[in-house]
């Protein structure tokens, strides 16, 4: 074997262990780092007939109106239509999509100006449980806090926080909440 295909081997197998290390780094990062506190954040109490319809909600501790978003009892339809609009590829991604971002950098450079936006339903979630200023360096944290959403928790459970803190104005947030609000009924 030549010297030259010893030293492509030799650093084929460097950049194996580096990668190697780099995502064990990554997914430890995963566990260590704590979750958004808002994460935790109470729901509104809900007094239920006995048959189980709403009779009152209370504000959540933080004055808020908001309940827990449950898929079971949200249209199909309605989760089609937001996955259509706001997110194609929600379950094939790891939290960012870089086929968004790319047509978004294309459009934007194109145009000279911000037309499109490439954040991910989990990319909007760390927005709102996590709010910060709208900059590059908040845009890498949101994909590093997407990145470990989507390593914690399941697709279902991260479009059940999502719906359940989108907000509909005032103090109103989550998608059962509004609809009790607009419409009197889930």
């Amino acid at each position: 074997m030549d010297s030259g295909m010893v030293n492509v081997s030799k650093r084929l197998r460097w950049f194996g262990v580096l990668s190697l290390l780099c995502s064990l780094s990554l997914i430890a990062s995963f566990y260590t780092s704590n979750l958004p506190e808002r994460l935790s954040e109470q729901h509104s109490p809900m007094l239920l007939y006995r048959d189980g319809s709403v009779a009152h909600i209370v504000l959540a501790p933080d004055d808020r109106w908001r309940t827990q978003a449950k898929l079971q009892h949200i249209d199909p339809t309605y989760i089609d239509a937001l996955l259509a609009i706001e997110d194609k590829r929600f379950y094939w991604h790891m939290g960012f999509d870089p086929l968004s971002i790319g047509r978004a950098m294309i459009q934007n450079v194109t145009s000279g100006e911000i037309i499109s936006g490439a954040s991910t339903i989990t990319m909007q979630l760390v927005r709102l449980v996590e709010p910060r200023p709208r900059t590059y360096r908040s845009k890498i944290i949101e994909v590093w806090r997407a990145m470990q959403f989507e390593w914690l928790f399941s697709k279902d459970e991260i479009l059940e926080m999502y719906l359940s803190f989108i907000p509909f104005g005032g103090n109103l947030e989550g998608v059962e909440a509004a609809s009790l609000k607009y419409f009197g009924h889930l």
